[in-house]
């Protein structure tokens, strides 16, 4: 119970970091560290008593002083908060019910705050051409859908905050030469631009990351096999396009394909997406089901032979299909 406790304090306290992440117009890397740095478990005793002695002499040596004098940055500041409030959270008795309507009540302002509101005036403007976000009924395995968070709430907060970042116009896709090889250079303009995106260590967007961590997917021996075989599909590949391409007299593969490379990692981070959006959907349906019946084996899905595990969507995300 106490797990259950803890894992949804931490879930609400990384909604609120969201919140007030886009409030201060902080970036991703921001956002990633506040993530880090809330996780009270994580940070070292010695740092932990240097946060209740700053708190201690703020409350009674005054507030304006003693923030002065220490001379740290808001976000130190921030991040500190989170960090004394986890830990109070940590430290209270699992069956103060107290915590709970706090949390239900910030959920709820969370997801009002992420929510779009539509102008009046702004009902009749046509909407930007995008990928469908449609509710397709995907099954995926029980070991992807545990690494999602486990409160409704939170599930609902942040599916608002990948729908806006779903609503914004596909690339036009631009054509390679020559005309005769087009095909071949596109498909292995796309392989590489994708696999290029995906082993990307940096640069992924925090919020998603609490739905697929694609860099920790990757290390996975299964995935890490299924590249290894991409990885020789595209040298092979690129050795014959060199052969064409310097028959016919172009100057090097990589200036032909240098625009549909770029393409092709717009169009992965946009699938991205899409397919955190289905985890979600997926992960919302299963914990609706629980609230409404009481039984947590809601959780598990039935159809073994349909799930989609880590594997089966990086596939789909290097080929660019739902």
């Amino acid at each position: 119970m106490l797990a259950n406790a803890t894992a949804e304090i931490v879930d609400l306290a990384e909604t609120a970091c969201d919140v007030a992440a886009d409030a201060l117009d902080m970036s991703d890397e921001q956002v990633q560290e506040l993530f880090q740095n809330i996780r009270v478990e994580q940070c070292s005793d010695d740092r932990l008593q240097h946060i209740f002695k700053t708190t201690s002499s703020e409350q009674h040596g005054g507030l304006s002083s003693a923030s002065t004098s220490t001379g740290r940055n808001s976000s130190d500041q921030l991040t500190d908060q989170a960090r004394i409030k986890a830990a109070k959270h940590a430290q209270a008795s699992p069956c103060d019910n107290r915590g709970a309507g706090r949390m239900q009540k910030a959920a709820a302002l969370a997801q009002e705050y992420f929510v779009p509101k539509q102008d009046e005036t702004q009902k009749d403007e046509p909407a930007p051409k995008r990928r469908k976000t449609e509710a397709v009924c995907f099954a995926f395995a029980p070991d992807v859908l545990e690494k999602l968070p486990a409160n409704l709430q939170t599930v609902r907060c942040l599916l608002p905050c990948l729908e806006k970042k779903l609503q914004v116009a596909w690339p036009s896709a631009p054509d390679a030469e020559p005309k005769d090889l087009r095909a071949r250079l596109h498909a292995h303009a796309n392989q590489v631009g994708r696999l290029s995106s995906l082993r990307t260590a940096g640069g992924w967007d925090a919020r998603a990351k609490r739905i697929l961590d694609m860099p920790a997917v990757v290390t996975s021996l299964a995935v890490s096999s299924m590249l290894k075989d991409a990885d020789k599909d595209v040298e092979r590949a690129r050795g014959e396009l060199e052969k064409d391409i310097k028959e016919r007299g172009e100057l090097s593969l990589d200036v032909c394909l240098e625009k549909r490379i770029a393409w092709a990692k717009n169009c992965f981070q946009l699938d991205y997406f899409r397919w955190c959006w289905h985890l979600l959907k997926a992960r919302e349906a299963a914990l609706t089901k629980v609230a409404e019946t009481g039984d947590p084996n809601e959780l598990t899905q039935a159809s073994d032979h349909d799930q989609l595990s880590f594997t089966s969507i990086v596939e789909r995300l290097l080929a660019g299909e739902d």
